[in-house]
């Protein structure tokens, strides 16, 4: 499971972002709702950061390094360094960066990558993503139902794929 949206560093294992949630937040302007339901707890590997930087995105993940409230990490142990070869052969660097740190720390992931969550799954890594987070703004009253459905059209107006189209029954 995530880490619960509470704020305190006690709250659960940090939370590693992917790429596609981390754009997904960022096309839409809400790249600060992160903050407000994982305060303590965001990470993201460098290797998501160069992805964001190629595709533009990098001036908001810039801001929350410098306010300190999103850290970046990078695969070290032998072990991770090794999982992410591993992960590359048939995912993107961020995607295997994020596994292979995810899994060697005990650490929650958000990904909206297909394959990464099956990987994910298989290594039994928590998993969470864009729907996932916004579920949990509901949950956490950061959000209203509403402000949730409509984060959820915008994101699907930027791109992004899932099936729901709101969030009645679920929160």
């Amino acid at each position: 499971m995530p880490p619960s949206p509470s704020g305190s560093a006690e709250s659960g294992p940090p939370l590693l972002l992917d790429t596609t949630v981390l754009s997904n937040f960022v096309k839409i302007g809400q790249f600060d709702l992160l903050r407000e339901i994982f305060p303590a707890t965001i990470r993201i590997a460098t290797q998501v950061y160069d992805e964001l930087k190629a595709g533009g995105l990098d001036s908001a993940i810039l801001e929350g390094i410098a306010a300190a409230w999103l850290r970046l990490v990078a695969p070290e142990s032998v072990r991770e360094v090794s999982l992410y070869r591993e992960y590359s052969q048939n995912l993107g660097a961020g995607e295997s960066a994020s596994l292979a740190i995810a899994i060697c720390r005990s650490w929650a992931l958000a990904t909206d990558d297909r394959a990464a969550r099956q990987a994910a799954r298989s290594a039994g890594v928590p998993l969470t993503g864009s729907v996932g987070i916004l579920i949990a703004a509901v949950q956490a009253n950061v959000l209203t139902r509403a402000e949730g459905d409509k984060l959820l059209r915008d994101m699907r107006r930027e791109g992004f794929y899932f099936q729901m189209s709101n969030f009645k029954g679920l929160v």
